[in-house]
């Protein structure tokens, strides 16, 4: 006999789906190398030796705009706030298509990786003064970059009062950064190491968390 679930049965089974899915994506995402972050407010510095690669994160792109916009819409906000990828990857602009697809009608602003005067969608200086927006950022370690960001945006007159990512690698299933709210489609905790305790791991580093190639592992120390 075949059985008919229900409605919410059947979202659950789906949900499910989707998780082993992009689950399987960051697995295959995953490279070894050296890197550093900083945590929130630049206090600390921790090393890792993997990282997610965001470009391998590609495959499973509907997936994953699909998840986050579920997951913003999951809180009231008066718009969501990102800025586009070190690889030239626009997860704003793809949002964006998802929210228009669902017709959905909440601002989307991306600002630029490098220069953040850079704009596209909903333009900052529209947002009425005061308007409680939503950060986004794909991979969360630390916090440091959304801690960042939201210094950005709430410089500009706003606040932020919630912060969501694709993936959390943090080895703690976060719920707020610096005393915001914080949310992620994925929590996949990967390891992170005090630099006193990465020296003894980390045997072969090649690049750090800018690209940037590091040929002696002293700089780690600097």
């Amino acid at each position: 006999m075949r059985v008919r679930f229900p409605p919410r049965a059947q979202l659950m089974q789906a949900k499910e789906a989707d998780r082993k899915l992009l689950m399987a994506n960051v697995l295959s995402a995953i490279e070894e190398g050296c890197w550093e972050f900083l945590g929130p407010n630049n206090q600390h510095c921790y090393c890792s030796d993997k990282r997610v690669n965001t470009k391998k994160m590609i495959e499973q792109r509907q997936r994953w705009l699909e998840s986050l916009t579920n997951l913003v819409l999951e809180s009231s906000s008066a718009g969501l706030v990102g800025k586009v990828h070190g690889d030239n990857i626009h997860w704003m602009q793809g949002i964006q298509e998802v929210f228009d697809k669902k017709e959905v009608e909440l601002p989307v602003t991306e600002l630029g990786f490098d220069d953040q005067t850079q704009q596209w969608g909903f333009p900052l200086n529209r947002y009425q003064p005061g308007s409680r927006v939503t950060i986004f950022q794909d991979i969360t370690t630390t916090g440091n970059y959304l801690t960042r960001l939201q210094r950005f945006v709430e410089h500009r007159g706003l606040c932020v009062d919630r912060m969501v990512s694709l993936v959390n690698r943090n080895p703690e299933q976060m719920e707020e950064i610096s005393g915001v709210s914080y949310a992620s489609v994925l929590h996949f905790p990967m390891p992170l190491y005090g630099r006193s305790r990465y020296l003894d791991r980390c045997q072969c580093p090649r690049f750090d968390y800018y690209g940037a190639c590091i040929t002696d592992r002293s700089q780690l120390l600097s």
